[in-house]
């Protein structure tokens, strides 16, 4: 029996599929929105498209049901092997009209053409493109945002713990070069990024700057390399390197208390203790040392400041703008003075009691 279908509509939601998920807002008792309520997790859309025809036998529309094969090819021929074949057996068909719910691979609509053909009783009706929902058309490639009245232009969350963005390029010094560019024209920034655990920004390789780095701090991943804790403050000398964190090239420094016997070898203040983070991403592992509370115990990871604004420990008297120097008899210290090893200039006075001055730290 010959088969002829003209289809009435396909609705394809692709806007929904792009985004993936849904949110709602949380809500005090009364209706309103909570105070600095957190948003929440609804539902995850489903990856299913809405495929509406009418198939007729002979010329008459059909009534009852048929088993179907809904197929899904990238060339407008439908030729080759599909990417995707989903079989619906039954489907109901009254007087020629039937609609199903495909439930397709996601990864098959990333911006790329799609094409349906439909097999019934294995004759295979059309090679039709799926056509995306007019606002759908905003996510192609090479589509162009815009929002002049609201706060952002595009807004990703993810409420699990993988990235909320990814951007994957092949690129080449010229024209168009940035896997990620960002240009702004007011007086805000091009980019902003906060992180409440670990680093705003992480980079694996070289950073170029070709304008100021306003407010930077040269710090630098360590080991304890002595007997005793070193905390905040503590002028530090090197002793040597350590290996590696997992997924780097550069060592690690190993650093002890500077005193009289090592003087030469001062290089910076401790800032804080770390810890190791490890993670793994596209099947690379890889560490990180990350900012911890407390003193760097023996063995323990830490950071030294080797320049910019940082927290020194200090004996004696220390005004605001003196040069300090490393105390020599007393280890991991600094003081006001000219001769010794140059450890920067205070910013401020010495509070009685608190042993700490902020500092701008410029060893030499």
């Amino acid at each position: 029996m010959k088969s002829e279908r003209y289809f009435l509509a396909v609705s394809v939601l692709v806007l929904a599929l792009a985004l993936g998920v849904s949110f709602i807002q949380a809500q005090e008792p009364g209706g309103g929105e909570a105070a600095g309520g957190p948003e929440s997790l609804e539902a995850v859309v489903n990856s299913r498209i809405s495929y509406q025809g009418i198939l007729k036998e002979n010329g008459v529309p059909v009534t009852g049901s048929r088993n179907m094969v809904f197929e899904l090819y990238l060339n407008g021929s439908c030729s080759g092997g599909p990417v995707q074949s989903i079989t619906q057996n039954g489907v109901s068909v009254t007087n020629g009209f039937f609609t199903v719910d495909l439930d397709v691979d996601q990864s098959n609509f990333d911006g790329q053409g799609v094409w349906l053909k439909v097999v019934v009783a294995g004759t295979g009706l059309g090679c039709e493109e799926i056509q995306p929902v007019p606002y759908a058309l905003s996510l192609r490639p090479g589509a162009v945002i815009k929002a002049p009245g609201g706060n952002f232009a595009a807004r990703v969350e993810n409420t699990g713990s993988g990235d909320g963005f990814r951007s994957f390029t092949n690129t080449s010094a010229g024209a168009d070069w940035a896997a990620v560019y960002a240009f702004n024209i007011g007086t805000g920034s091009g980019i902003w990024a906060n992180s409440t655990l670990g680093y705003a920004g992480y980079f694996a390789g070289d950073i170029f700057v070709s304008g100021n780095c306003t407010g930077c701090l040269l710090a630098y991943p360590g080991v304890n390399d002595s007997d005793g804790p070193l905390s905040v403050g503590d002028l530090v000398a090197v002793s040597g390197v350590a290996a590696p964190l997992a997924g780097a090239e550069t060592p690690l420094l190993r650093l002890q208390p500077a005193g009289s016997g090592n003087a030469g070898a001062i290089i910076g203040v401790v800032q804080s203790a770390g810890r190791v983070a490890s993670s793994s991403r596209d099947g690379v592992q890889s560490e990180s040392v990350v900012r911890a509370d407390g003193p760097a115990a023996p063995g323990d990871y830490l950071f030294v400041v080797v320049q910019g604004l940082a927290q020194v420990k200090v004996s004696g008297p220390v005004a605001a703008g003196d040069a300090l120097v490393a105390a020599g008899a007393t280890a991991g210290r600094a003081t006001a003075g000219d001769e010794g090893v140059q450890i920067g200039r205070a910013v401020e006075a010495l509070v009685p009691g608190s042993g700490l001055v902020w500092a701008l730290v410029d060893v030499r």
